[in-house]
């Protein structure tokens, strides 16, 4: 029990490791949270690229290349690519 009320004197370094165990604390903080963010980053840069190709259905380049195009064709074509967009988001999660 008396090491308890004994006189301590503070070390030489105290300060120094003092400042350096906080920063390896903030530090490792900080670390722990990139891998979790890089790996949503990851998931959600593979539905990004794949999702617009997949929406349009290449219909733009359709439309681009016919030389007539009828009102009832675009407005198919609009609703079909709709259609693929919502199905495309309603896509369940994990």
């Amino acid at each position: 029990m008396s090491v308890y009320f004994n006189d301590h004197s503070i070390e030489a370094g105290h300060a120094r490791r003092s400042l350096r165990a906080g920063a390896v604390v903030v530090g490792a903080r900080g670390a722990d949270y990139i891998p979790e963010d890089y790996g949503l980053v990851a998931m959600v840069s593979a539905i990004t690229v794949f999702a617009p190709p997949l929406v349009g259905l290449g219909t733009p380049d359709a439309v681009v290349q016919r030389a007539r195009i009828t009102e009832k064709e675009i407005s198919a074509l609009f609703w079909i690519s709709a259609a693929v967009g919502c199905s495309a988001a309603r896509l369940p999660g994990p």
